[in-house]
Formats: C-alpha cells, sequence, structure tokens
C-alpha cells in the first residue's frame, strides 16, 4: 500500500445527518522510545450531532516505496507498543490498543461525542518502541483510513451515521530517528609497574565511538580504585566538537571518584582517544596500585542529530588494568 492520494466519497442522497471526515495529519520526525501522532483527522457533523464509534487504521511502514536513505523497516506491531485515540487537547478517549499482526490498530466502542458544525479534531497518538532497529536510517510509519467502512459513527437515537472521507494521504508519515550507540573501549595500557614519584602515568586509555550519528559527551565520570592515595592529581586528555585536544586536571573524592562537567567532546565512527593520567605520590610503596573505571552508565551524552541519549555500550563501567608501584 503506497502513501498516495486516496478519495473515498460516499454520495448522501438523504436529508439525513451525515459526518465529513477530514484527514490532516502532519509528516514529523520522533526519536525511537518517543510517542508519535500517527493519524488525525478533523470530523464534521452535518446537520446533526453524532459519535465517533468505531476506528480502524492499517499502520504501515514504507517498505514498497523508493526513498532513498530509507531501509526496508520491521513491522509496526515490532515498532510500536500500543496506540491511544484522543482529542485535540490530548485527552484520551479509547486505548491503549495493540497493533495485530497484520499491521492494523483498532478501538472499539468508542465514545467520542461531536457537535453540529464543529470540526472536532481526533489523533491517534502511538508509543514507539525503544528495540533496537540498528539500520542506521529513519524508519517511516503511517496511519492509513483504508476503507471507507472503518470508522463509524452513531446519532443520539443509535442509528448509524452517513459519512463523507476525505482522505488526501498527504504528509501523512513518521520518521522514527534510531538514536546513536556511544561505544566506549578500553584501549590499554597493559597491567604494567611504575615507580614512586613517577609524573604523568598513563592509568588508562579509551576510545569512544558513535554510531548512527555523532555523539557529544557533556558530562565524564570516573572512579578511581586500588591505592587511590597514591594518586597527587589526575589528568584527564580528550579531544572536543571543534577538534581541540583539552587537558584538564581533576582531584578525585576521598571515595576516588571524579567528574568533569561541559565536556563537549566527540564520539564518531572513527573514534576518539579519552586519556587518564595520574602524578604518583613519592610516598607510594611497593606493591600498591592503581586503576581507574570509566563508568558509562553515568557519562551525559546526546545525539547531534537527534538530541537523545545514546545507547551505551557497554551499559555499565569499564575498568582498566592495574598500575602497581615496583
Amino acid at each position: 500500500m503506497r502513501f498516495n492520494s486516496v478519495l473515498f466519497a460516499l454520495i448522501v442522497t438523504s436529508l439525513a445527518g451525515c459526518v465529513e471526515v477530514w484527514e490532516n495529519s502532519q509528516a514529523t520526525t520522533i526519536v525511537r522510545g518517543d510517542e508519535a501522532v500517527l493519524w488525525s483527522a478533523d470530523l464534521v457533523a452535518r446537520r446533526e450531532a453524532a459519535t465517533l464509534r468505531r476506528l480502524r487504521l492499517k499502520i504501515e511502514s514504507d517498505d514498497d516505496i523508493a526513498t532513498p536513505g530509507y531501509d526496508n523497516v520491521p513491522s509496526a506491531q515490532d515498532h510500536w507498543m500500543s496506540c491511544r485515540l484522543a482529542q485535540d487537547d490530548g485527552t484520551f478517549v479509547a486505548g491503549p490498543v495493540a497493533i495485530d499482526a497484520s499491521n492494523y490498530v483498532e478501538f472499539n466502542n468508542v465514545t467520542f461525542d461531536l457537535f453540529v458544525l464543529e470540526a472536532d479534531k481526533v489523533k491517534v497518538i502511538c508509543q514507539s518502541s525503544t528495540l533496537a532497529v540498528e539500520s542506521g536510517t529513519p524508519d517511516r510509519y503511517a496511519g492509513v483510513l483504508e476503507n471507507k467502512n472503518d470508522i463509524e459513527f452513531e446519532d443520539t437515537n443509535g442509528d448509524v451515521v452517513q459519512r463523507i472521507n476525505h482522505v488526501t494521504g498527504l504528509g501523512t508519515y513518521v520518521d522514527v530517528l534510531d538514536n546513536g550507540d556511544l561505544e566506549i573501549a578500553f584501549d590499554g595500557p597493559p597491567a604494567s609497574d611504575m615507580a614512586a614519584g613517577d609524573q604523568g602515568v598513563l592509568i588508562a586509555e579509551y576510545t569512544a565511538y558513535g554510531a548512527y550519528e555523532h555523539i557529544a559527551m557533556d558530562q565524564l565520570y570516573f572512579h578511581l580504585d586500588g591505592h587511590i592515595d597514591i594518586a597527587d592529581s589526575v589528568e584527564v586528555i580528550y579531544t572536543q566538537l571543534d577538534g581541540n585536544m583539552i587537558s584538564q586536571d581533576v582531584y578525585h573524592d576521598a571515595n576516588g571518584d571524579f567528574n568533569l562537567s561541559n565536556v563537549d567532546a566527540l564520539a564518531d565512527a572513527d573514534g576518539e582517544l579519552i586519556q587518564v593520567y595520574a602524578d604518583i605520590s613519592v610516598n607510594a610503596l611497593p606493591g600498591q596500585f592503581l586503576n581507574v573505571t570509566l563508568n558509562a552508565d553515568r557519562t551525559r551524552a546526546y545525539g547531534l542529530t537527534s538530541g537523545a541519549r545514546p545507547n551505551l555500550i557497554p551499559a555499565s563501567g569499564i575498568r582498566s588494568n592495574n598500575r602497581t608501584v615496583f
């Protein structure tokens, strides 16, 4: 089914009331996990009041449209958790309802009252899944009123009200961005020795990769472990979005925790280094050691395209090897 213009016309030959359905869905873009309006319309009752009682939509994907940059996308049932029917002010009148295996969503026994000659907007709001699609391109969906009988109204006596459907099929799609992945890998150094009084000892080196979009890391959290008192000071080196390499001195607290705010560091497909150095106390004793953990789960980051928090890989901390005083 393509998103081309479709006009369902029902010729009304009697003077009885009818409802006109004017589809007015708008194209939009969301980030995976957000809500989106997949279909909306203005409902206009002519001659007498009416009540919307049933609505059935096909939630279609962009599989059969040759749109550059768009992949064949997963079924609507996989990508959308549930849908609700709402008034223009956001008040829900039906749902949540799951999308079935054939990618239809149906609302029955709805009570949405329409007043004569007033345009009452109704919209179908669906919650997108946080399922990792990993397509690297947006996924496109739309709500389609396939058949004139897929929307039903009753009058105040409970009788079926005729309707005229003006279904344009224009601008009805929603693009779902797959927010990026932030993958942080430990690259060294290997477990090795150091001496008391050594300055600028490389404790840990990480590489941050941004998949599907460039990731800005705004805040980095670290935890120093081992004999933390032998680290007189800590220096972190990273690259900012503008390409400048930044060296920042920090001091850990009594628990070994330290963080960097307003980092503005970049992670892209090529990877960006994050290096942690320490000055070792002259009082350090043989056998004492240090390691550092980058707490990925506390790292604050966002996608430069989507603006969304990326998926963190791994989702927990990444610990370095021990550096031991000889």
